[in-house]
């Protein structure tokens, strides 16, 4: 399916479908191309999440899975002909060597999850692990690299769309991508840096370094925070493989995560199954359940909604203190998630297929 269409939601993100091609829920071979434009307005902060998936670069199959301190270890078998798995414990924040796994049938498919480690090419050990959901032998699992600064937003330089300066503030730098850290609630911020006299260097940086951090991690499925420094909307391409499937992460419950709408259309809560598949579900009215919370530009604040009514004809449903719901997550936008209780829980959002 080819299409050229532009739709602005309201003052959200707008998107642009410069490329679409119809794909199928496992692999995402296809590739789509989006133009995405974050509204003028100094210190305009947007939520940004990206549908597209980076290549595959490895495949197999699970034999079984292990959990220990709330991290998980799958034994694995690569296809034939794959070649070895990569080293998968990069710590580097400059190199593009960070891994996820992501298991693309049975009744775990769509999980993602951040690979720190292998044991040649027979084991590999996550970030996170699949709670109850479960992965039965000869489940069907994939490995693509993770987006990064450069990878997703371009590699800096003096012309990328998100300028550049000396420092964080210069009046040159028209935005930044700041990456959330759930454990410690705190946004990490990152601009292009100019370095040199005579001969320029361009490097994306943390705002509190000078360090060259061109390939920070962007977990795919997540969320990312943009911020326009100028008047003027900031707009670049965001380019991939359509990933047409749910996505499903492990998170820890108790702390706000972000998480992306998985396809490039609106999505709502109730057709991303939000409600149905969110932790912790309360009857009637909710109290102690799951939060989720949408970002509102203009009021630059967070819109709460929680999940209740298991005992409701309709079943679960979104409340916004005690009136039903039903909020729409635009395309390449991100929503926050506290789940409640405590240790790792799973939280899924569907594409609208």
């Amino acid at each position: 399916m080819n299409s050229n269409r532009y739709k602005l939601f309201g003052a959200a993100l707008a998107l642009a479908l410069v490329l679409a091609q119809s794909t199928f829920a496992g692999l995402a071979t296809p590739s789509g191309i989006a133009k995405v434009t974050v509204p003028g307005g100094v210190g305009r902060t947007e939520f940004f999440g990206m549908p597209f998936a980076r290549p595959v670069e490895r495949s197999g199959t699970i034999s079984s899975v292990s959990t220990t301190g709330g991290n998980a270890t799958f034994t694995v078998a690569l296809d034939a002909g794959q070649s070895a798995l990569p080293s998968l414990s990069n710590a580097d924040q400059n190199v593009d060597a960070f891994y996820l796994l992501e298991i693309v049938d049975g009744p775990a498919i769509g999980f993602l999850l951040s690979c720190t480690g292998n044991a040649g090419n027979t084991s590999i050990t996550v970030q996170g692990d699949t709670g109850t959901v479960p992965v039965s032998a000869g489940t069907k699992f994939v490995l693509r690299k993770e987006w990064t600064l450069s990878t997703l937003f371009g590699a800096a330089s003096n012309s990328n769309a998100f300028g550049y300066g000396t420092s964080s503030t210069a009046a040159t730098v028209k935005g930044k991508v700041q990456v959330y850290n759930t454990l410690l609630g705190s946004l990490a911020s990152y601009y292009i840096r100019e370095t040199g006299t005579a001969t320029k260097s361009y490097n994306w940086a943390l705002s509190t370094s000078t360090s060259a951090r061109n390939h920070v991690p962007l977990r795919m499925g997540r969320g990312i925070v943009l911020v326009n420094n100028t008047a003027s909307d900031l707009a670049f391409t965001a380019s991939g493989e359509y990933r047409i499937a749910r996505t499903r992460l492990s998170v820890p419950a108790g702390y706000t995560t972000f998480v992306a709408n998985p396809g490039p259309t609106d999505v709502t809560f109730d057709t991303a199954t939000i409600p149905a598949t969110s932790p912790t579900r309360t009857t009637g009215v909710p109290g102690n359940a799951d939060q989720w919370q949408m970002w509102n530009a203009t009021t630059r604040s967070f819109t709460t909604y929680k999940v209740g009514g298991t005992t409701h004809a309709s079943g679960p449903s979104m409340y916004q203190s005690s009136a039903r719901v039903n909020p729409t997550i635009p395309a390449f936008k991100a929503v926050a998630v506290k789940p409640y209780g405590s240790g790792n829980v799973v939280v899924t959002i569907a594409p609208n297929l």
